[in-house]
């Protein structure tokens, strides 16, 4: 399992956010899970994401948000996790980043290059193989 991320469903049974300011990298990562996952939904700012993610909190949550890690508005997706996790706490989070990684630690001061994030670009086999790595209760 990935260190930080703990879940006990398998990929079936995820409700999942995709969050990418650029509407085609959404939609492409959402396409890529669609038919794996219970939900797929995307957001394309931070403000949508946060919106999203407190709405899904009332009514079922979403178990994992795949977020980029440079947002808009000068937000970023460590920081739509750290507001996630007050009113979803159970919320796990991958990052995705065009940043290799020794930019992403220069970047993001103090923070270091997680198991959980995947670098620009994804390719479908490998987010899914990736996610199905997370999660205890792999489908079959």
């Amino acid at each position: 399992m990935k260190e930080g991320i703990v879940c006990k469903k398998s990929l079936s049974e995820l409700r999942v956010l995709v969050v990418d300011d650029n509407a085609d990298n959404a939609e492409l990562l959402q396409l890529y899970v669609r038919k794996s996952v219970k939900s797929a939904d995307t957001a394309e700012s931070a403000q949508d994401a946060l919106s999203k993610i407190s709405e899904a909190a009332r009514n079922g949550k979403y178990d994992l948000v795949l977020c980029d890690i440079t947002l808009d508005n000068g937000k970023n997706g460590l920081d739509v996790e750290k507001e996630a996790k007050e009113v979803s706490p159970g919320t796990a989070f991958v990052f995705t980043t065009g940043y290799k990684a020794e930019d992403f630690s220069k970047r993001f001061l103090g923070c270091k290059y997680p198991a959980r994030v995947l670098v620009k670009p994804i390719k479908k086999d490998q987010l899914l193989e990736f996610l199905g790595t997370i999660f205890d209760a792999q489908d079959s």
